[in-house]
Formats: structure tokens, C-alpha cells, sequence
């Protein structure tokens, strides 16, 4: 996909039953062994403020309903690359 100039962004589900641990750890595999461009995110226990500040997602988009930016970002210091976007799915409906 890649030599094609295609990104590739995996959708994934957590179920509130999984641990962060589990969560990230999936994550990273996927970015170490495949080498993802992005992740979009479901479920609702999904910490998206620790994914967005730990140093191996800066460079990874990063999908999910709902981006704590005031977490994330102090308001003077945005980062020069924007890996990070809300979506919706109202779309679809």
C-alpha cells in the first residue's frame, strides 16, 4: 500500500472489558509489525490522551469520537504535526 502512496488506517474495537495495557499493546504491535499509518478507535474505555502523548503514536493518526485536547495540549504549545481527529458516524445514518 505504501509504494502505492496509499495510508493504511486499521479500525479497531475495544470492548470496556480490556485493560489500557491490552489496548496499547495491540496498538504497538500493529505500528511495529505492519507499520500503520493510523488507528480509528471505539469503545469508550479507551484512554486517547495517554495514546496521544506517549512519544511512539506522536507520528501515528490517532481517530476516536472524542480528543481531550486540554489533556493532551497545553493551550500555548499545539505540536507542528496533527496526528489526531474526532470522528462521527452520523454519516452513515
Amino acid at each position: 500500500m505504501h509504494s502505492n502512496n496509499i495510508e493504511v488506517i486499521m479500525q479497531f474495537y475495544f470492548p470496556d472489558e480490556l485493560n489500557g495495557a491490552f489496548v496499547y499493546e495491540v496498538l504497538r504491535y500493529w505500528l511495529y509489525n505492519y507499520h500503520v499509518d493510523g488507528f480509528r478507535l471505539k469503545g469508550s474505555k479507551i484512554s486517547i490522551a495517554y495514546l496521544a502523548s506517549d512519544p511512539l503514536f506522536m507520528k501515528t493518526k490517532l481517530l476516536y469520537d472524542y480528543i481531550p485536547e486540554n489533556e493532551i495540549y497545553s493551550p500555548a504549545k499545539f505540536p507542528t504535526y496533527e496526528n489526531l481527529a474526532v470522528y462521527s458516524d452520523d454519516y452513515m445514518y
